[in-house]
């Protein structure tokens, strides 16, 4: 299992990886090219789609959906923006360079704040699928839903994903936390990672 035996290995991987940005050979040439431009389409298309969905939202009302939907879908469009950020351009930087040269407490906290936008996805999807069901259920409303509790309500799954993934990690703190796997070319927490 590739995961026990980068543990086995943390101390010498770690301290060759993050002091001397050591090169890692997970690719051939051909293949780092590929998933170069593939995670560099990736992270602009992710950036940008995202962007334009909250914004034409907000200044221009172009979402032409129900208050609630609308709510929802600025927030998983935030979220695609949060893992663009946190995750897909620091794991292009790494593909294209071919070594991971951000440091450990950049590693730690891409490790850490991925899971983040990744829990919040799942939360408001499942949120926004119970009150399409709502909807179908009662269409002429139901007494609590609107537009002022949606967002209170996505407000709460963000203080709740923060919480519970940084949180976590702040109270299992060890030192060599973050482990940064070289196929992938990303930090991911051992918390998070099942042996």
């Amino acid at each position: 299992n590739e995961y026990k035996s980068y543990l086995r290995n943390d101390k010498k991987n770690l301290s060759t990886v993050f002091e001397n940005g050591q090169e890692f050979h997970g690719y051939g040439t051909v293949e780092t090219i590929i998933l170069g431009i593939y995670s560099v389409i990736m992270s602009f298309l992710g950036f940008t789609g995202n962007t334009i969905v909250i914004v034409s939202s907000i200044l221009y009302n172009a979402i032409n959906l129900n208050g609630i939907t609308v709510v929802f879908v600025r927030n998983l469009a935030l979220a695609d923006i949060m893992y663009t950020l946190i995750v897909l351009l620091p794991q292009s930087i790494t593909i294209i360079s071919r070594r991971w040269f951000m440091g450990y407490s950049v590693c730690y906290m891409n490790a850490v704040l991925s899971m983040v936008p990744a829990i919040a996805n799942s939360i408001i999807i499942l949120f926004m699928t119970a009150f399409k069901y709502l909807m179908i259920k009662k269409p002429f409303g139901v007494k609590y839903v609107n537009v002022k509790n949606s967002k209170v309500l996505v407000v709460l799954i963000w203080i709740v994903c923060f919480v519970a993934t940084v949180g976590v990690n702040l109270i299992f703190h060890q030192p060599d936390m973050a482990v940064f796997f070289f196929d992938r070319g990303r930090c991911l927490s051992k918390i998070f990672v099942i042996p």
